[in-house]
């Protein structure tokens, strides 16, 4: 990219939705192979440049996460994407959960993102976890086992998902 300038072909990671093959360029933004050329998809905004990487949310729209925060955005048609802030905070990878959940990495903690309700919900130290601070490109999504892993200075966390039904919580009436 830009005749092989080493500033410019800083690549961390690629992603795929079955429609696309995406690359994530930290300075450079994003970009995806279209007809067998890589096709530039700088943002606008500068610091959304900073991506470290993306999933899809849905057949159009796609999350990113950098170093000045979490982006959501949808490819425009002149590969410059349209891109909305999320969330200020500087985010180091990201993985798909369960149901609109995605797991962020940072440097203070793990995020959980709901796209649907727009929520953040952020764990720390306070929530007893002993990794707090992760390292980029550092994750693992193991679909066989339902399990994700994120890699930190101090160790790794794991995350898996259990499904709880409430409708077989039941709890009978209870009377006098």
């Amino acid at each position: 990219v830009n005749n092989n300038d080493a500033v410019c072909n800083r690549f961390l990671s690629s992603y795929s939705d079955n429609r696309d093959i995406w690359f994530v360029n930290n300075g450079n933004g994003i970009y995806k192979f279209d007809q067998d050329t890589l096709v530039s998809g700088r943002f606008s905004e500068p610091t959304f440049n900073a991506v470290n990487s993306m999933n899809a949310i849905s057949k159009t729209d796609y999350i990113a996460v950098t170093d000045f925060g979490t982006i959501r955005f949808t490819p425009g048609p002149d590969h410059h994407p349209n891109a909305t802030l999320l969330n200020p905070t500087a985010v180091k990878d990201i993985l798909p959960g369960y149901r609109n959940n995605y797991w962020l990495s940072t440097d203070n903690g793990l995020i959980l993102y709901n796209s649907f309700s727009n929520a953040f919900r952020f764990f720390d130290y306070t929530f007893g976890q002993t990794v707090t601070e992760y390292i980029t490109g550092a994750s693992y999504n193991d679909n066989k086992n339902k399990m994700l892993f994120f890699g930190g200075i101090n160790g790794f966390t794991a995350i898996g998902h259990t499904y709880y039904d409430e409708a077989m919580d039941y709890m009978p009436a209870l009377y006098d």
